[in-house]
């Protein structure tokens, strides 16, 4: 982790203003993508007046930290710049940008990674927790599977601020786990389409988010919310575990897996 220099922590705190301050959910989106490219994107300052964020190439958006780790730059981002109402912004935005781009787009994604870091900053059990590796993600190698397949500490499964899904690869027979943002906003529908367009499925048709729990497997509905369904096994206190798998696909899933992810 290296913060930004002074010059650009000043910038960024320049963008979460004018964020705060239009009237355009389309210019609040763009203050919010310039904010993330600044932090941890390719770009120098003196580039962010002519670089639209919205129309970014795909292969620029997959060199983005995973998840665990975006939401802890916005955590300290926001925390740095005190950058107070963050909560209203997102909602602003989340219910008055086009519903094309929140479910075509990579927005979504974004819009709700600044949801998980805003639930991180409400409470300070999860701020501790958010510094927590999770020793389940440790791969064969010795190292740790994060939301992009990068080696990278994945934050600890006890974080409410994110969800674990299993990916299996059924070339090599493995089965890798990765973590997204955990809110509400993320329906299983979206969090297929986000893990379709960051691994590159190519059938996204063909496959589904399903839940595993007292040896059964289940498909989501696009509409459900592992974030809610998490919550409410948890409170039963029922091993469970995510995963996004082809429909056709018999995977032998270990016992562990499901035990100590859950």
């Amino acid at each position: 982790f290296t913060p930004p220099t002074t010059q650009k922590m000043e910038t960024i705190k320049i963008c979460l203003r004018k964020m705060q301050h239009h009237y355009s959910p389309l210019k609040k989106l763009e203050n919010l993508l310039r904010v993330i490219f600044l932090a941890i994107g390719r770009h120098n300052p003196s580039d962010m007046e002519n670089y639209d964020p919205i129309s970014i190439e795909s292969n620029k958006i997959k060199s983005l930290p995973p998840a665990d780790e975006l939401v802890r730059w916005l955590v300290y981002l926001l925390a740095r710049t005190s950058t107070v109402g963050c909560e209203v912004e997102a909602w602003y935005m989340w219910e008055l940008l086009p519903k094309q781009l929140l479910t075509t787009g990579d927005s979504s994604y974004y819009l709700i990674t600044l949801f998980s870091a805003i639930d991180v900053l409400k409470n300070t059990e999860s701020i501790r927790k958010l510094g927590q590796v999770d020793d389940s993600s440790i791969t064969e190698d010795g190292s740790y599977c994060s939301s992009l397949g990068s080696v990278s500490p994945v934050l600890s499964s006890s974080s409410d601020a994110f969800v674990k899904v299993a990916v299996p690869d059924e070339l090599d027979g493995s089965i890798r786990y990765h973590t997204f943002p955990g809110v509400p906003q993320m329906t299983a529908g979206k969090l297929c389409r986000v893990i379709a367009h960051q691994f590159g499925i190519t059938n996204p048709e063909d496959h589904g988010l399903y839940l595993l729990v007292d040896g059964y497997e289940t498909c989501l509905l696009a509409n459900e919310c592992p974030d809610l369904i998490r919550h409410q096994l948890k409170q039963a206190h029922k091993a469970h575990l995510f995963a996004y798998k082809r429909h056709e696909a018999k995977i032998a899933w270990p016992k562990f897996a499901v035990s100590s992810l859950s």
